[in-house]
């Protein structure tokens, strides 16, 4: 699969798998062409064709009406703590960590999209690389911190911003 959205970059997940096997089922026709002369056979792979196209169209995340304003920030972050299981939170929810403890941060990103990020700490919490999406973040030493990141998409969707809120434990 990961070979499929290297050549069909910036697209739905179900995109190209789809279009690899109406491609593989247009080519196993061509043999046959010489063959069926007819202008149903001819019109009907031409249907075929503009098929894969109106597909490609649609499932590209550049071109396709269907994602105009599509957020490549899709689906908040994941946030790995400590020793606690990975969880899903939404931009703008609350985390709670210990003062002493370290979470891994990841935003949830459009499959097929490879954003460039930029993280940034309200109250000086240190990130190990606040230039890369996936950012491991220690508190500081305040209450409380809100955690920015600014998403840019490689697939000429809008800019994107979303926040963390964390509660800082002592």
């Amino acid at each position: 699969m990961n070979g499929l959205s290297s050549i069909f970059p910036c697209t739905a997940p179900v995109v190209a798998p789809l279009i690899a096997l109406l491609s593989i089922l247009l080519l196993a026709q061509l043999p046959f062409i010489s063959k069926y002369e007819s202008r149903r056979y001819r019109f009907m792979m031409i249907g075929q064709m503009m098929l894969i196209c109106i597909i490609l169209w649609f499932g590209s995340y550049q071109f396709s009406p269907l994602y105009t304003n599509a957020n490549p920030l899709a689906d908040g972050f994941d946030v790995t703590a400590g020793d606690r299981e990975k969880v899903n939170i939404k931009s703008g929810e609350i985390i709670t960590l210990g003062q002493n403890s370290m979470a891994v941060i990841v935003p949830l990103i459009l499959p097929g999209d490879t954003p460039s990020c930029t993280w940034s700490s309200q109250k000086g919490g240190a990130l190990d690389d606040p230039d890369s999406c996936e950012t491991i973040y220690a508190p500081s030493a305040a209450d409380y911190d809100v955690l920015r990141v600014s998403v840019r998409s490689s697939c000429g969707l809008p800019n994107a911003v979303g926040q963390i809120k964390i509660s800082i434990l002592p």
